[in-house]
């Protein structure tokens, strides 16, 4: 390419590269990176450039071998352009960091970008070792993974599972596309020294010493940062927090008290010096030579007074200075005992509530085992009364039938036995016993309206394993013929015990009533 085509390229990589920033620009920016949106834009459209010049470099080989085989003086257009492409790009980065960063802060990079315009330069416009360029912009194959990673950390996604492979990824190219291709083209340099000229044998070594420093580094950074980040501690516990600060005051003494130290050792030195001086300028003094004049021996001792005098005051500023510093040592051993007494306080305070805490766990867990055996007992209880309710009232149902059974059933004849099923009529209730009818009669008062009104089938029991209490002593119910022969004489020892029954049950209520809001009671106090 000649000189004009080459300028060309070199402008309109600078302006390809301006027109992606304010692409990039105006595409949306995550909210953590808008506090540095410049940085998010150049980290961008570098992220472009190593992506485009890493395939690039690696088809300048794959299309044009021979090149691979003689680095000086073969190339092809496609891999001069390649050069000229990155050339631009640089001194378009180079002038973006000037102007929108502080120098203190980037120089670095603007350092690595001169000795990279330097040496790309020089081949472009010699149109030799283009081959030895294409070879470095293999680097950019690891700078894609490098400046993936940053955009990922800006976007707040370094705990994601794709930055840590990137992280790896990131890692492996650095060590295969910049270290061993840095030491590779150190060696290459070194081969051939006698076939590259002294300006540029120089330029190129100092470059690539530069560059081996650099990425040294940052490969360090790397590992640091992303495999050898220790855990860091749990925050919010005041506890913790009290710790740090009493660590932190007690290294600031420790850094004071070496401060003070040195300084005193520093000025004690400083002191005998310039008594050793005062005693050689008296000793002089002593020996003056016969051709000194008194002015000048007046003139000498001024200038010695006045050397005295800076010294005295010299001395009077590292007093205060030290007198100060003692102060603030006092003043930090008043916060250490502080921040101690705190933090002593706070875990007497938290003792104290975790024990009153776990007493008042164990009552409640007592009381409630207490009210669980007192509901499945009266759980138990009212079932019991409610069975004998149903028995007393199945009997009275089944008493008028059985009082109809004292007639003889009336055979029927084998003809109409055959013919239809046998229908016994039971015989009307004789006037004879009027006893008996005021029994039942006296039965049915004795039991409640709703009772007498309500379902025939009794309703099922509770299941009393919900209270954690064992179901026992269930009554069962007896047989009919039982009920039959036992209805005139237990009638009235029934009614009593129906009556013993329920005073008992509400005697039982009333008590587990009271204690239940004795107990509940005793917890609010």
């Amino acid at each position: 390419m000649e000189l004009n085509s080459v300028i060309l390229t070199i402008g309109s990589s600078v302006g390809f590269f301006k027109l992606v920033n304010c692409g990039i620009g105006k595409l949306p920016i995550p909210e953590t990176a808008q506090r540095n949106a410049w940085k998010w834009k150049n980290i961008s459209t570098s992220f472009v450039h190593s992506l485009i010049t890493g395939v690039w470099s690696v088809l300048c080989f794959c299309m044009h071998p021979q090149m691979a085989e003689d680095l000086i003086e073969t190339h092809s257009v496609f891999s001069h352009a390649l050069v000229s492409v990155s050339i631009g790009y640089f001194i378009y980065d180079f002038f973006d960091m000037v102007i929108n960063q502080k120098i203190s802060h980037s120089w670095e990079l603007l350092f690595h970008h001169v000795v990279v315009i330097t040496c790309f330069g020089i081949s472009v416009l010699t149109c030799r070792y283009v081959g030895f360029a294409v070879v470095a912009l293999l680097v950019e194959i690891n700078s894609i993974f490098l400046h993936l990673r940053q955009v990922l950390r800006m976007a707040n996604l370094a705990k994601s599972t794709f930055y840590r492979v990137n992280s790896m990824i990131n890692l492996g190219t650095y060590v295969v596309f910049r270290i061993n291709t840095l030491a590779w083209m150190t060696r290459w340099l070194v081969l051939n020294r006698d076939l590259v000229p002294l300006a540029s044998y120089t330029i190129g070594s100092v470059g690539l010493a530069i560059m081996t420093a650099m990425n040294i580094v940052l490969f360090c950074r790397l590992m640091r940062s992303d495999f050898m980040k220790s855990s860091r501690e749990k925050e919010g516990s005041p506890v913790v927090s009290l710790e740090r600060q009493v660590e932190s005051v007690e290294r600031s003494i420790v850094f004071l008290r070496q401060e003070q130290l040195s300084l005193l050792h520093g000025l004690h030195l400083e002191i005998l010096s310039l008594q050793k001086r005062c005693t050689e300028l008296t000793q002089e003094l002593n020996m003056k030579p016969p051709g000194r004049s008194e002015a000048d021996v007046q003139e000498e001792e001024q200038q010695l007074e006045a050397r005295c005098q800076e010294v005295e005051e010299h001395l009077q500023e590292q007093q205060q200075v030290q007198s100060d510093l003692r102060w603030e040592l006092s003043q930090k051993s008043v916060l250490v005992g502080a921040l101690r007494a705190s933090l002593k306080e706070k875990e007497r305070r938290f003792l104290e509530e975790l024990k009153h805490r776990s007493h008042r766990t164990t009552a409640l867990n007592t009381e409630l085992q207490k009210q669980t055996e007192v509901a499945a007992y009266l759980s138990f209880q009212l079932h019991s009364a409610k069975q004998k309710l149903q028995q007393q009232k199945q009997q009275q149902r089944r008493r008028p039938a059985q009082l109809g059974t004292d007639k003889p059933p009336v055979h029927p004849s084998p003809q109409a036995s055959a013919s239809s099923p046998t229908v016994i009529k039971p015989k009307r209730r004789s006037s004879s016993r009027p006893s008996s009818h005021l029994r039942t009669e006296r039965a049915r008062e004795c039991v409640p309206r709703e009772r007498v009104t309500g379902p025939e089938e009794p309703m099922a029991m509770p299941d009393p394993a919900l209270f954690l209490y064992p179901y026992r002593h269930r009554s069962r119910p007896l047989p009919p013929h039982r009920h039959a022969l036992q209805e005139a004489d237990g009638e009235e020892s029934e009614e009593l015990d129906q009556g013993a029954s329920v005073s008992r049950l509400a005697t039982t209520v009333a008590k587990a009533t009271a204690t239940t809001a004795s107990t509940t009671e005793n917890n609010a106090e």
